[in-house]
This record gives C-alpha cells, structure tokens and sequence, in this order.
C-alpha cells in the first residue's frame, strides 16, 4: 500500500527538473509569489482572469488572458497564485483545457511548501496564523 502524504502530490517525473514556470493569478498573492519564485525559475507568462490586468507590463512580461496564454499553459508548469477561493474556479477553467491538477499545474502553497521541501531542502513558511507579542508590565506598590 502506498501511503500519500500532503508533500508527495508533485511527482518528480514532472517536477524536479523546473526550470520555466507560469503563474496564474497576479493580485496581492501573485506580486508576492512572483518576489519570490523569480529568484529560482524563468518566469515565462503571467496569466489573470481580470480583463483590468491583461496587457499590463510585468518586468517586460505582459499579463495574458487565459486564451492568449494557452500555449504557455500547454508547454510550462503553472503555479496558481490566487486565494483558495478562486482557485477552485481556475482549477475547473485549467481542467476544462484538459491539464491535470498536480501535473500540470498547483495551488502555489502546495507548490512552495512542497516543491522546495523535496528539491531544494528548505521549509518555507508562507503564512503564520499567531502572533507573538511582548508586553511590558509593571506592577503597582
């Protein structure tokens, strides 16, 4: 039997050897991951669903709609970097082109989490969910 645990969903097969991505999604969530991933992979499209962020400019990469980034979509590994919210409708619109979840593309927390785990060696922590706060306190005589 072969146990599958929340860091074995992206196959080596597919994944280890990236070096070219595209990511889908470029709101609050995007313009961090694109900080972020840029530093490790050529970021060869970005893709929103937003007609008022198509055609704006990128570091010299123009943002794409979903059709007119296809072949990108087809050829590249994609992060989806969008709140989970959304990401429900992408993944359908992706699967609804024939890609495969978790082949051809990934929510981007299971990707960062995941993917520089296994290749890379490093624990990414992408959101906390406490803060930790200090407070001076006096007493009274």
């Amino acid at each position: 039997m072969q146990i599958t645990t929340k860091i074995d969903y992206l196959k080596d097969t597919y994944w280890k050897d990236l070096k070219k991505i595209v990511l889908f999604g470029f709101g609050r969530q995007g313009w961090k991951m694109y900080a972020t991933l840029s530093k490790d992979f050529e970021i060869v499209a970005i893709v929103d669903n937003s007609t008022a962020k198509q055609d704006q400019e990128i570091d010299g990469h123009k943002i794409l709609s979903c059709e007119d980034a296809e072949s990108y979509l087809r050829k590249y590994r994609t992060i989806v970097t969008t709140s989970q919210y959304y990401y429900q409708d992408i993944r359908i619109q992706l699967q609804d082109m024939g890609l495969v979840e978790y082949v051809d593309f990934v929510m981007y927390q299971q990707f960062v989490t995941e993917w520089y785990y296994k290749y890379k060696d490093k624990i990414q922590v992408l959101k906390t969910d406490i803060s930790l706060r200090s407070e001076e306190h006096t007493s009274e005589l």
